[in-house]
């Protein structure tokens, strides 16, 4: 047999199998005519697209814009529809904390519409990017940020929000998606805050 490659066209159609056409094989020292030997194609091995460090960065970035912005759509498209995360908030003033775990692309949307709804401005005093992991195939990736938000609620008050974040990164089809987080956010009422000197 000759070598068609690796590809499985090239394995089908070497052994007469895509078209009723050729249902014989071809004889040891037989010529092989040029309209039969153009169905032996070979395709080029194709190199799995990858993650990179950059990408991430720049992903994780745009997330940030959008949250200033307040906008959920744009939040959560890069996030896969599969998407789990965990986040909890310490609310300094009153000692609580609240837990909250969602489940899906449409969850999340829904719940930062909610959230945002109650926002009338969200600007970052600070973001940090500290790491950003991928794996040696480039099909994974792990990013830990870190910021702090000052917002304004729609009644008026203002919060501050030190929030740090584990993000965990996949190839979804042919793009990068967050697949999940885990958020830890303490948020104190800037009415609380001690006078400046």
């Amino acid at each position: 047999m000759g070598n068609w490659g690796g590809s499985v066209l090239g394995i089908c159609l070497g052994l007469g199998m895509a078209s009723p056409v050729w249902a014989e094989p071809i004889a040891p020292g037989r010529a092989v005519t040029p309209s039969v030997a153009q169905l032996f194609i070979e395709v080029p091995p194709t190199q799995p697209l990858r993650l990179g460090e950059s990408e991430i960065r720049e992903l994780l970035q745009q997330m940030q814009r959008d949250t200033e912005r307040k906008d959920a759509a744009a939040l959560v498209r890069p996030l896969a529809r599969f998407v789990y995360s965990e986040d909890e908030s310490r609310f300094l003033a009153d000692n609580e904390t609240v837990r909250v775990r969602l489940f899906g692309q449409v969850a999340h949307e829904q719940e930062l519409r909610q959230n945002l709804e109650a926002v009338a401005q969200a600007s970052f005093l600070s973001y940090q990017i500290d790491e950003v992991l991928v794996s040696p195939d480039g099909q994974y990736a792990i990013a830990r940020d870190r910021a702090l938000l000052d917002v304004t609620l729609v009644d008026g008050s203002r919060v501050l929000v030190a929030s740090g974040a584990v993000s965990r990164w996949a190839m979804v089809g042919d793009r990068p998606q967050m697949v999940s987080s885990q958020t830890h956010n303490e948020v104190l009422p800037v009415s609380t805050l001690p006078p400046q000197p």
